[in-house]
């Protein structure tokens, strides 16, 4: 499952007021050496910020999501957890804890947090496409699939990665097949 941030966004900053000057060179930092390639560096750098201000959740998602991209996904999980405790609203740190712990076959907790982030964000497509996939392959649970790939249609009719899951389900209902999508 591919992890997604958005690192150096003004937004991800302006959330929080209270960041000193310190955290916020280090966050910065570590968003241009990551743009550049530089892993080390930047891991270096987003440490370097939560050191200096341990609630700053965007440091925390990034410095997970290099972990994530290392393979550390133990370390990469306890990142978004700490990113969490500093801001449980936090939907960008919510949703890569799914996807970190979905790659550690951890499905049912992927599966509640996924389901966090849509009662906080219900429009979150990648969360929603994530828990069609999860319903139809780890759980055959191809209804509660439907259920969410139909969400996903309404927000991205042509994602090239719902066509392969609309075919996928459709392979498993040939009963039902395309017309419950042409309906819907």
């Amino acid at each position: 499952m591919k992890v997604i941030h958005i690192a150096g966004n003004l937004y991800e900053l302006s959330r929080y007021d209270s960041r000193s000057h310190m955290a916020a060179c280090m966050y910065q930092s570590g968003v241009q050496a990551e743009s550049k390639g530089e892993v080390h560096d930047a891991q270096t750098y987003y440490a370097k910020a939560v050191n200096a201000d341990p609630a700053f959740a965007a440091a925390w998602v990034n410095l997970g999501t290099l972990q994530c991209q290392l393979g550390a996904l133990p370390r990469a999980e306890f990142c978004y957890r700490q990113a969490l405790a500093a801001d449980a609203e936090y939907a960008l740190a919510r949703y890569n804890l799914a996807c970190c712990l979905q790659d550690q076959e951890r499905h049912e907790e992927a599966r509640t947090e996924y389901e966090q982030v849509l009662h906080n964000c219900p429009d979150y497509f990648d969360a929603l496409f994530n828990l069609a996939h999860m319903h139809l392959y780890h759980f055959s649970r191809p209804e509660k699939a439907l259920h969410f790939i139909q969400k996903c249609e309404r927000l991205r009719p042509k994602d090239r990665n719902l066509l392969v899951l609309k075919r996928s389900w459709a392979k498993w209902h040939k009963n039902m097949g395309w017309q419950v999508f042409q309906a819907s």
